[in-house]
């Protein structure tokens, strides 16, 4: 996929562009807001459209200059599995190469957080080139869910819900639940001597009160209660109803009779079933899925949220 079609807006294409001619010289934000036409500060719209940017790899900030990724030497990666001492990381893009990055070089980087990294001369013997980690531009787990532990020395530590979502233990500082078993959500804030640490942030309850069990799996996924405006932007510019050309190769059932088989309280009919007696005996059950993909295109702005959700359509 080249570097345009990954880019979502036209005001994105605008934006890349500006920083590509600037190349290693890159902009700060009072260059980027004249160059695109804002007398003042860069809007929240142009700073939404920087951020996406970042976390498709395509921009980077540094020193508070924006610069095309492309045009430095460094690269976003995502960092992936730890294993005695060494970290591998995968670049951004669909052709991104593979990294390792020795311990000592992490910057307190974690499991899935968005890096920016400086590639080393040195390589691994399976060839990977090494990497350092220059700055954490995007923490992937902010929080944890799970269970307050107490051991015998009074200390307290987090039980996760999910043990795989993070590496090595979380103690527990400042005040703590006084029931057993409620599950809480805490907030990871530093790491000290190889010991990472955090706080109780909210308190959900125990496992068997009402809605308790839904809230630890929506804090889990660290599902947001709302999408920010640039999504909800670009779902408001799609048509509500499909038009002529997505009819195109498709076969036209609307004559059919199509029930939907969510709940009454769902909020996403995506499928739906239908049934049909043959005039030679028996019957065809029809299963119709939303074609969500129809709407939802590689490299927009939605297909990235739900990349960063987990829930990308490709």
């Amino acid at each position: 996929m080249s570097t345009n079609q990954q880019v979502a807006t036209p005001l994105s294409e605008r934006i890349l562009d500006l920083l590509q001619r600037a190349g290693r010289r890159g902009l700060d934000d009072e260059e980027l807001a004249r160059r695109l036409g804002y007398e003042e500060s860069l809007p929240k719209e142009v700073e939404e459209e920087l951020a996406a940017l970042q976390r498709l790899g395509l921009a980077v900030r540094w020193s508070r200059r924006w610069y095309a990724t492309a045009a430095t030497h460094w690269r976003v990666a995502t960092v992936g599995v730890r294993d005695a001492g060494i970290a591998w990381l995968r670049e951004v893009g669909e052709q991104g190469r593979s990294y390792f990055v020795r311990e000592a070089n992490l910057k307190g980087a974690r499991r899935g957080d968005r890096v920016l990294i400086k590639r080393l001369r040195t390589k691994a013997p399976s060839g990977e080139s090494e990497a350092s980690v220059s700055r954490i531009l995007e923490r992937r787990r902010r929080t944890l869910v799970g269970r307050v532990r107490r051991d015998r020395g009074g200390r307290h530590w987090l039980q996760p819900f999910d043990a795989s979502a993070i590496e090595g233990s979380v103690r527990i500082e400042g005040p703590v639940p006084q029931r057993e078993d409620v599950w809480v959500v805490v907030g990871l804030e530093r790491q000290r001597e190889g010991q990472l640490f955090g706080e109780v942030l909210e308190e959900l309850g125990r496992v068997e009160e009402p809605d308790v069990d839904v809230q630890v799996v929506l804090r889990h996924h660290e599902i947001p209660d709302a999408f920010p405006d640039q999504v909800l932007r670009e779902a408001d510019s799609l048509p509500e109803d499909p038009e002529p050309q997505s009819f195109a190769g498709r076969e036209d059932l609307r004559s059919a009779v199509v029930v939907t088989i969510d709940g009454e309280s769902a909020r996403d009919f995506d499928d739906a079933i239908s049934i049909e007696r043959l005039e030679r005996g028996g019957f065809r059950l029809g299963v119709h899925i939303a074609g969500v993909s129809e709407y939802v295109r590689p490299g927009s702005v939605l297909d990235d949220e739900a990349l960063r959700r987990g829930t990308s359509v490709y």
